[in-house]
């Protein structure tokens, strides 16, 4: 097993999590002026302790957006966030069904999936920084930029930048599980070919290819 620390959910926990999430309904711990909590208080089945809910995030930049609508580069700005934002929902669905099909010792399928919540978060980090870069110009154009809309900027730049750090995390977590899944090369759970008891059969007669 690879090592992970407290911002991961050990892979046992999916295979003994009662009753997984759907991956349309996926859960989010409930978190005030942080983005991690201590890994005791979440409920088993919880994918990571870094994924966080994006409504607020999509609504700070819809208010950007139409707030600075007739400017081009604030309006490129908002539709890249978009875009950034669309990318780690990728993720996460993708995510919930590598550890769903992992609680089904689906190694295979688990692994597919955790590489592309993977190839997802990178795509999302990518255009965060693009974000930054519209951001940057916008705010160096004088007559497009208020005092006001330059505050606003410096506030959405920040923001921008925590964003890439949290994926940045939330890309390690992915990629310990996926190291971790990728050791059932053979059709089987690290944790079955370690000979560990009470693990669920395989069911490989389900398992797409």
């Amino acid at each position: 097993m690879a090592t992970r620390d407290v911002s991961s959910i050990p892979l046992d926990t999916f295979l003994n999590s009662p009753s997984p999430i759907a991956p349309e309904q996926p859960f989010f711990p409930s978190q005030s002026g942080s983005l991690q909590s201590p890994v005791s208080s979440l409920p088993l089945g919880v994918p990571s302790t870094s994924w966080i809910p994006l409504d607020e995030l999509a609504t700070t930049w819809a208010d950007f957006g139409s707030e600075t609508a007739a400017s081009s580069l604030a309006l490129t700005a908002t539709g890249t966030a978009f875009l950034a934002l669309s990318w780690e929902a990728s993720a996460l669905r993708h995510h919930t069904w590598a550890w769903q099909e992992y609680n089904q010792c689906r190694t295979r399928n688990a692994t597919r999936w955790y590489g592309q919540a993977m190839e997802d978060l990178t795509e999302a980090s990518r255009q965060w920084s693009r974000v930054v870069m519209w951001l940057e110009k916008l705010a160096n154009d004088e007559q497009q930029c208020s005092p006001h809309t330059l505050e606003r900027i410096r506030g959405l730049i920040g923001q921008a930048m925590a964003q890439q750090q949290r994926l940045w995390q939330v890309t390690q977590e992915v990629q310990q599980n996926l190291l971790a899944v990728g050791g059932g090369r053979d059709g089987r759970s690290p944790r079955q070919q370690s000979g560990a008891s009470g693990t669920l059969p395989m069911q490989q007669a389900g398992e797409e290819v």
